[in-house]
Protein backbone atom coordinates (compact mmCIF):
# COMPACT_ATOMS: atom_id res chain seq x y z
CA UNK A 1 0.00 0.00 0.00
CA UNK A 2 1.17 3.40 -0.80
CA UNK A 3 0.89 6.18 1.67
CA UNK A 4 -0.91 9.32 0.64
CA UNK A 5 1.26 12.36 0.77
CA UNK A 6 -0.44 15.34 2.40
CA UNK A 7 -0.68 18.42 0.17
CA UNK A 8 2.04 20.98 0.61
CA UNK A 9 1.52 24.13 2.60
CA UNK A 10 1.33 26.39 -0.45
CA UNK A 11 -1.22 24.10 -2.10
CA UNK A 12 -3.41 24.17 1.03
CA UNK A 13 -3.14 27.96 1.20
CA UNK A 14 -4.19 28.31 -2.46
CA UNK A 15 -7.14 25.95 -1.96
CA UNK A 16 -8.33 28.03 1.00
CA UNK A 17 -7.89 31.28 -0.94
CA UNK A 18 -10.01 29.92 -3.81
CA UNK A 19 -12.67 28.65 -1.41
CA UNK A 20 -12.81 32.01 0.41
CA UNK A 21 -13.02 33.85 -2.92
CA UNK A 22 -15.97 31.68 -3.95
CA UNK A 23 -17.77 32.34 -0.67
CA UNK A 24 -17.17 36.09 -0.95
CA UNK A 25 -18.39 36.09 -4.58
CA UNK A 26 -21.57 34.23 -3.56
CA UNK A 27 -22.25 36.69 -0.71
CA UNK A 28 -21.69 39.71 -2.98
CA UNK A 29 -23.88 38.25 -5.75
CA UNK A 30 -26.75 37.47 -3.37
CA UNK A 31 -26.49 40.94 -1.82
CA UNK A 32 -26.55 42.55 -5.28
CA UNK A 33 -29.62 40.54 -6.27
CA UNK A 34 -31.43 41.73 -3.13
CA UNK A 35 -30.45 45.36 -3.82
CA UNK A 36 -31.56 45.10 -7.45
CA UNK A 37 -34.92 43.56 -6.48
CA UNK A 38 -35.50 46.29 -3.91
CA UNK A 39 -34.60 48.99 -6.41
CA UNK A 40 -37.05 47.80 -9.09
CA UNK A 41 -40.03 45.99 -7.59
CA UNK A 42 -41.72 43.29 -9.66
CA UNK A 43 -45.29 44.58 -9.41
CA UNK A 44 -46.04 48.25 -10.04
CA UNK A 45 -48.10 49.92 -7.31
CA UNK A 46 -51.85 50.08 -7.90
CA UNK A 47 -53.25 53.48 -8.80
CA UNK A 48 -56.79 54.81 -9.17
CA UNK A 49 -58.64 57.54 -11.01
CA UNK A 50 -57.73 60.95 -9.60
CA UNK A 51 -54.45 59.69 -8.14
CA UNK A 52 -51.34 61.20 -9.83
CA UNK A 53 -48.64 58.91 -11.21
CA UNK A 54 -45.08 60.26 -11.39
CA UNK A 55 -43.71 59.36 -14.84
CA UNK A 56 -40.38 61.09 -14.31
CA UNK A 57 -40.80 64.10 -16.57
CA UNK A 58 -44.50 64.60 -15.84
CA UNK A 59 -47.30 63.89 -13.40
CA UNK A 60 -50.18 62.02 -15.04
CA UNK A 61 -53.55 61.92 -13.30
CA UNK A 62 -55.98 59.43 -14.91
CA UNK A 63 -59.60 60.59 -14.83
CA UNK A 64 -61.85 58.22 -16.77
CA UNK A 65 -61.68 55.20 -19.06
CA UNK A 66 -64.21 54.55 -21.79
CA UNK A 67 -64.72 52.92 -25.19
CA UNK A 68 -65.88 55.03 -28.13
CA UNK A 69 -66.42 54.52 -31.83
CA UNK A 70 -63.76 55.95 -34.13
CA UNK A 71 -64.69 58.86 -36.38
CA UNK A 72 -65.34 57.35 -39.84
CA UNK A 73 -63.91 60.51 -41.43
CA UNK A 74 -60.43 59.85 -40.05
CA UNK A 75 -57.99 58.62 -42.72
CA UNK A 76 -56.95 54.99 -42.36
CA UNK A 77 -59.79 54.11 -39.98
CA UNK A 78 -61.92 51.12 -40.88
CA UNK A 79 -65.67 51.36 -40.26
CA UNK A 80 -66.71 49.96 -36.89
CA UNK A 81 -63.31 50.52 -35.27
CA UNK A 82 -63.48 51.11 -31.53
CA UNK A 83 -61.04 53.09 -29.43
CA UNK A 84 -60.12 52.73 -25.78
CA UNK A 85 -59.82 56.25 -24.37
CA UNK A 86 -58.20 57.29 -21.10
CA UNK A 87 -58.78 60.92 -20.17
CA UNK A 88 -56.09 62.39 -17.98
CA UNK A 89 -54.41 65.56 -16.82
CA UNK A 90 -50.68 65.78 -17.42
CA UNK A 91 -48.24 68.32 -16.02
CA UNK A 92 -44.59 68.73 -17.00
CA UNK A 93 -42.67 68.86 -13.71
CA UNK A 94 -39.28 69.66 -15.25
CA UNK A 95 -38.07 73.20 -15.88
CA UNK A 96 -37.88 72.80 -19.67
CA UNK A 97 -40.29 72.23 -22.52
CA UNK A 98 -40.50 68.48 -23.16
CA UNK A 99 -41.03 66.96 -26.59
CA UNK A 100 -40.59 63.43 -25.21
CA UNK A 101 -43.67 63.09 -23.02
CA UNK A 102 -43.34 59.38 -22.32
CA UNK A 103 -40.09 57.45 -22.72
CA UNK A 104 -42.35 54.39 -22.68
CA UNK A 105 -46.00 55.22 -23.31
CA UNK A 106 -48.68 53.67 -21.09
CA UNK A 107 -49.31 50.03 -22.01
CA UNK A 108 -52.87 48.70 -22.06
CA UNK A 109 -53.72 45.01 -21.80
CA UNK A 110 -57.14 43.40 -21.84
CA UNK A 111 -57.32 39.69 -21.14
CA UNK A 112 -54.36 38.13 -22.94
CA UNK A 113 -54.24 40.92 -25.53
CA UNK A 114 -51.73 43.78 -25.34
CA UNK A 115 -52.83 46.82 -27.32
CA UNK A 116 -50.54 48.71 -29.70
CA UNK A 117 -48.80 51.95 -28.73
CA UNK A 118 -51.33 54.71 -28.02
CA UNK A 119 -51.82 58.14 -29.48
CA UNK A 120 -51.86 61.11 -27.06
CA UNK A 121 -54.35 63.82 -28.08
CA UNK A 122 -54.36 67.30 -26.55
CA UNK A 123 -57.99 68.00 -25.60
CA UNK A 124 -57.95 71.78 -26.14
CA UNK A 125 -57.17 71.56 -29.87
CA UNK A 126 -57.74 67.89 -30.78
CA UNK A 127 -54.22 67.44 -32.16
CA UNK A 128 -51.50 64.95 -31.26
CA UNK A 129 -49.50 66.18 -28.25
CA UNK A 130 -46.11 67.38 -29.53
CA UNK A 131 -44.70 69.34 -26.58
CA UNK A 132 -45.47 69.94 -22.96
CA UNK A 133 -44.64 73.27 -21.34
CA UNK A 134 -43.30 73.34 -17.76
CA UNK A 135 -45.85 73.60 -14.94
CA UNK A 136 -48.76 74.06 -17.34
CA UNK A 137 -51.31 71.26 -16.72
CA UNK A 138 -52.98 69.98 -19.89
CA UNK A 139 -55.99 67.73 -20.38
CA UNK A 140 -55.21 64.85 -22.74
CA UNK A 141 -56.90 61.76 -24.11
CA UNK A 142 -54.78 58.65 -24.62
CA UNK A 143 -56.25 56.46 -27.38
CA UNK A 144 -55.63 52.78 -28.12
CA UNK A 145 -57.22 51.02 -31.11
CA UNK A 146 -59.25 47.98 -30.07
CA UNK A 147 -59.61 44.88 -32.25
CA UNK A 148 -63.02 44.35 -33.84
CA UNK A 149 -63.66 41.24 -31.73
CA UNK A 150 -63.10 43.02 -28.41
CA UNK A 151 -65.82 42.63 -25.79
CA UNK A 152 -66.24 44.73 -22.66
CA UNK A 153 -63.93 43.51 -19.90
CA UNK A 154 -61.42 44.80 -17.40
CA UNK A 155 -58.43 46.66 -18.78
CA UNK A 156 -55.05 46.99 -17.08
CA UNK A 157 -53.04 50.09 -17.94
CA UNK A 158 -49.42 50.20 -16.82
CA UNK A 159 -47.68 53.56 -16.53
CA UNK A 160 -43.89 53.86 -16.76
CA UNK A 161 -41.52 56.33 -15.11
CA UNK A 162 -38.22 57.43 -16.56
CA UNK A 163 -35.12 57.51 -14.38
CA UNK A 164 -33.24 60.81 -14.07
CA UNK A 165 -29.55 60.66 -13.28
CA UNK A 166 -27.81 63.90 -12.35
CA UNK A 167 -24.39 62.71 -13.57
CA UNK A 168 -24.23 59.77 -15.94
CA UNK A 169 -21.18 57.51 -15.99
CA UNK A 170 -20.17 58.22 -19.58
CA UNK A 171 -20.16 62.01 -19.92
CA UNK A 172 -20.74 63.20 -16.34
CA UNK A 173 -23.86 65.09 -17.44
CA UNK A 174 -27.46 64.88 -16.36
CA UNK A 175 -29.54 62.50 -18.42
CA UNK A 176 -32.88 60.65 -18.63
CA UNK A 177 -32.21 56.92 -18.65
CA UNK A 178 -34.31 53.73 -18.71
CA UNK A 179 -37.85 53.21 -17.46
CA UNK A 180 -39.59 51.12 -14.82
CA UNK A 181 -43.30 50.43 -14.07
CA UNK A 182 -44.59 53.31 -11.90
CA UNK A 183 -48.25 52.38 -11.54
CA UNK A 184 -50.98 50.06 -12.70
CA UNK A 185 -54.64 50.99 -13.20
CA UNK A 186 -57.22 48.20 -13.35
CA UNK A 187 -60.68 49.34 -14.50
CA UNK A 188 -63.65 48.39 -16.64
CA UNK A 189 -64.24 51.02 -19.34
CA UNK A 190 -67.59 52.70 -19.80
CA UNK A 191 -69.15 52.12 -23.22
CA UNK A 192 -70.16 55.36 -24.92
CA UNK A 193 -71.88 55.69 -28.25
Amino acid sequence: MSETVPPSLTRRIWMRIFAATGVIAAVVASYWIKVDNARQPEEPPATAFGQPVDTGRALLTPRALFVLSADPGDPGVEPGTKLLALTARIENITSQTQSVIFASPPMAATGDLELAEPEVILDRDGEVLQQLQPRLPEDVTILWTLPGTWEAQQVEITFFAQIFKLRDNLYGQSNWLGTYPAGSLLATPEISS
